[in-house]
């Protein structure tokens, strides 16, 4: 197999058809383009998502906290609780495990989400380390990737890439300075990686806007592309979006260019993709969130699913490409190297 995604045929007949005893408390299940479980619980409900941080070198225990977080922020769930397998090759000194809990640490402080329990071990077969984070959530209501519905409004926050700028940045930093990109350049690029979390955009979005969303879903692997079109799948609609508005980043053009890489292609945990009912109120949430400081546009609408699903680049509407994979792990390949690539969800 390839490293990256399963295909959906095979997550299909062998993870999603597999689940065990049916229990009536469990309201959303795993399936494909879905970032996390929800459970009726009291008067509202558990959100649940568990998320590995693979073949990792820097800020994997940063990721591990925002990437689990962030699938409970989108299905309208406040992070609580967390809980991490960390495992770490025989060939990792301390230090490795003093960076990893470090940054969850700090990462959970800061959204206040308390690590309540997991597992450590050294493993043998790995280099460096693997971490595999659970988050926990309660929500009153919850949302989900497959309620977009035709006329909805797409809205998109901080723009392509996020996370893939940082983990650019941090894994190929020499190849981006022999190549030209100026050190303040990458140094500025590298703190892109704190920009990862969506649990506050997407918390301001239910506290005020919720009765107009209809859907919410992160980017992750694949990037902007492969978000739009698991939200389709889910939903069984049709889209037109307009990367042309999509906002990239300079330190994200710059990096991306210098390494051959489509930013809309490339990993985007921090961006959130949100439908709302209404243009008028898409952009009030748009207007919202950008006074909050972060920025957001409408980059297109949810359309019949006889639409298809068109994009424009580059001023030309074309057939939207679906990635085979993430860009980023082409360049590994290419440089036999190794990323801090998040795997997300079962999508």
């Amino acid at each position: 197999m390839r490293a990256g995604k399963l295909p959906r045929e095979m997550l299909e007949r062998y993870v999603l058809a597999r689940t065990g005893a049916h229990r009536g408390d469990v309201v959303v299940g795993p399936m494909w383009g879905v970032d996390a479980a929800v459970v009726r619980h009291g008067d509202g409900y558990l959100v649940i998502s568990t998320d590995p941080i693979t073949a990792a070198t820097a800020y994997i225990g940063l990721l591990a906290v925002h990437v689990s977080t962030n699938d409970v922020a989108v299905m309208g769930g406040e992070p609580r609780w967390l809980a991490f397998t960390i495992m770490l090759g025989e060939g990792a000194d301390e230090r490795v495990l003093d960076a990893i809990t470090a940054q969850i640490d700090e990462a959970a402080r800061r959204l206040g989400v308390q690590v309540v329990g997991g597992h450590t071990e050294v493993t043998p077969g790995i280099d460096g380390a693997i971490v595999v984070g659970t988050a926990v959530g309660v929500a009153r209501r919850y949302y989900t990737a497959a309620g977009a519905r035709p006329g909805d409004a797409i809205v998109l926050t901080k723009g392509a890439a996020v996370e893939g700028t940082a983990v650019l940045a941090h894994d190929f930093e020499e190849d981006l300075l022999v190549r030209g990109v100026p050190r303040r350049v990458v140094e500025d690029a590298k703190r892109y990686m704190w920009m990862t979390s969506v649990v506050g955009e997407a918390m301001l979005a239910v506290r005020e806007f919720g009765d107009s969303i209809t859907a919410m879903h992160d980017p992750t692997e694949g990037g902007l592309l492969s978000a739009l079109h698991e939200l389709a799948d889910a939903s069984g609609v049709g889209i037109e979006v307009d990367l042309d508005s999509v906002y990239v980043a300079p330190e994200t053009r710059e990096v991306c260019a210098a390494l051959g890489v489509d930013p809309y292609r490339l990993l985007s945990s921090g961006s959130l993709v949100i439908t709302v009912r209404g243009v008028e109120e898409a952009e009030g949430l748009v207007e919202r969130l950008r006074a909050a400081g972060v920025w957001a546009g409408v980059i297109g609408t949810v359309r019949e699913p006889g639409f298809g699903r068109r994009a424009r680049i580059g001023g030309r509407v074309v057939e939207m490409p679906r990635p085979e994979r993430d860009e980023i792990w082409r360049l590994v390949e290419r440089s036999s190297g190794q990323t801090s690539y998040a795997s997300s969800g079962t999508s």
